[in-house]
């Protein structure tokens, strides 16, 4: 018979058990320590990984933390398991992770917001990451980082932005911020589709450091001379008729690109309003390598025409609209007569002007316009 049951067969008072209780808690507490010590002993003595440099050890912590985030449907995601399991293996590797503000800085928005408040607190003075993956964001986990734009270096939203959010984005000075990605879906008017930088939040604007901006679902209505430290733009905007009009103007869009000297990558998706008349505009964007424009008015991909391009390395200009030949033949021979010189300075060159069949027009289908430059 085991003692506990010996024990209770001698009709032990509430006193005894209370007593008995508390002997034994202790005594599993104690077992506890002794396995937990047990696991140290094996982790850091025993076995190979107990062996790795902290400088290793923090490479792997990052790659815990940067776990791929999956797409949408594809079942439960929860990130920081790793690495939360990771720096708990023994007192030295919680020590290195402690140690190390970098780990705790690569926030993401769908977490619970004590594990927000717990990486930012362990984060200190780090550059910030925050990422909002698909569906998955929590409104106040947003709002709780966005009280620390100051120290964000990269701030990506895969969700529809709130204009609350851009608000506060755009209107609060981030020097550190190094890329923004953001998505928008209220289409309601101008004024909640329209992206603002305000006057005077400072002299190099709002994001001086700035060098990747993508912007999905917003009209451009901002100052290219905020952004002089910019390297890539990413615009796309859907077919919404009644803001197509309100759209930037493109040959106004691409005279203020003067004001972006490091640009290197330009794409455009539906983004601009096409030119009231034959544009008159020339200019040089000297560090562009790759330009992409979509657009179903044919003249809008047609201003490449327009711009020297000295170390462009990769183009893709595509029109879905329905262009008959007698339009598009002067746009395509204007491109490709731009296009002579600048060739000769590029190793490799890839241009595509292209269009998909459209249906019936005046009982006869119109042709795709298609040409393709490689040297």
């Amino acid at each position: 018979m085991d003692p506990l049951s010996s024990f209770l067969r001698s009709s032990p008072s509430l006193e005894d058990v209370d007593s008995r209780s508390i002997e034994i808690s202790r005594e599993v507490a104690r077992m506890q320590d002794e396995i937990r010590l047990l696991a140290e002993y094996k982790n850091t003595r025993l076995i190979g990984v107990s062996k790795i440099p902290a400088e290793l050890l923090l490479i792997i912590f990052e790659f815990l933390v940067l776990d791929t985030i999956p797409p949408p449907k594809r079942g439960i995601w929860r990130p920081y398991t790793d690495i939360l399991s990771a720096t708990q293996t023994c007192h030295s590797w919680r020590q290195v992770a402690l140690d190390s503000p970098r780990i705790w800085s690569f926030i993401y928005g769908s977490v619970p917001l004590p594990l927000v408040r717990l990486f930012l607190e362990r984060a200190k003075s780090a550059p910030l990451y925050f990422w909002g993956p698909y569906d998955r964001l929590r409104a106040v986990n947003v709002l709780t980082v966005l009280e620390h734009l100051g120290h964000l270096k990269e701030i990506a939203l895969k969700v529809p932005c709130h204009a609350e959010w851009l608000q506060r984005i755009t209107s609060t000075p981030a020097p550190q911020l190094n890329a923004l990605s953001l998505r928008n879906n209220q289409f309601l008017s101008e004024s909640s589709a329209s992206f603002v930088l305000p006057p005077n939040v400072t002299s190099a604007g709002p994001f001086p450091s700035l060098r990747r901006l993508s912007l999905d679902g917003y009209i451009w209505k901002t100052d290219a001379s905020c952004l002089r430290s910019l390297h890539s733009l990413h615009l796309q905007f859907p077919r919404i008729p009644g803001l197509q009009s309100e759209l930037s103007e493109a040959v106004a869009f691409f005279a203020s690109l003067v004001n972006l000297p490091l640009l290197t990558s330009l794409s455009l998706n539906g983004a601009l309003c096409p030119p009231k008349s034959t544009p008159s505009l020339s200019i040089t964007l000297p560090r562009l390598t790759k330009l992409a424009v979509t657009d179903r008015d044919l003249s809008i991909p047609g201003m490449a025409a327009y711009i020297d391009m000295p170390r462009i390395e990769e183009m893709e200009l595509f029109s879905s609209g329905s262009t008959d030949s007698k339009t598009a033949a002067p746009i395509l021979s204007a491109v490709y007569s731009k296009l002579l010189t600048t060739a000769e300075f590029s190793s490799e060159l890839t241009l595509e002007i292209g269009g998909s069949l459209h249906g019936s027009h005046y009982g006869r289908r119109e042709r795709s316009h298609f040409l393709h430059i490689s040297c």
